[in-house]
């Protein structure tokens, strides 16, 4: 079972945070949690360099695949997650398709997060609304232009 890191700053949206599990491709498999009041950066940057929680990428080959220091977010709007790319150098693909940089872009429990060549499948454990895996899967779509959100 992956150890969770504690998200900081809470959300006053919900008593309780989103749990994810991120299973990374990199150099090697590593299966990394995370608990996700609002917000959680992706990338290679220690936490004094990008304040706020950061999920450091470094150890699983970031640097050799492509990933940006500050390369993507996933973060809470009412009750789903999304992922927006912070105008990374190499892009983000979610599920195949590259994301504009700046647009947030739904996630669904299962999806497929690229960084760069650095892969990654986010897995809903929880989410607050319904406490359950996948709760909100039904409720989004795949990424498209018609999807995104700035």
């Amino acid at each position: 079972m992956p150890q969770l890191t504690p998200a900081t700053g809470a959300s006053s949206r919900d008593s309780s945070p989103w749990r994810l599990v991120l299973q990374v491709s990199g150099q090697g498999h590593a299966t990394l949690g995370v608990e996700l009041a609002d917000q959680v950066v992706l990338g290679r940057a220690f936490e004094a360099e990008a304040p706020g929680q950061v999920v450091e990428l470094a150890p699983h080959g970031a640097e050799i695949c492509g990933v940006s220091r500050r390369h993507a977010r996933i973060h809470q709007e009412g009750e789903a997650l999304y992922v927006t790319d912070l105008k990374s150098t190499n892009g983000t693909r979610l599920n195949g398709y590259r994301l504009e940089p700046g647009h947030g872009y739904c996630l669904r429990d299962g999806d497929e997060v690229e960084l760069g060549k650095l892969r990654i499948i986010v897995r809903f454990v929880r989410s607050p609304r319904l406490g359950r895996p996948g709760a909100d899967a039904s409720q989004t779509v795949s990424p498209s232009p018609d999807n995104a959100v700035s």
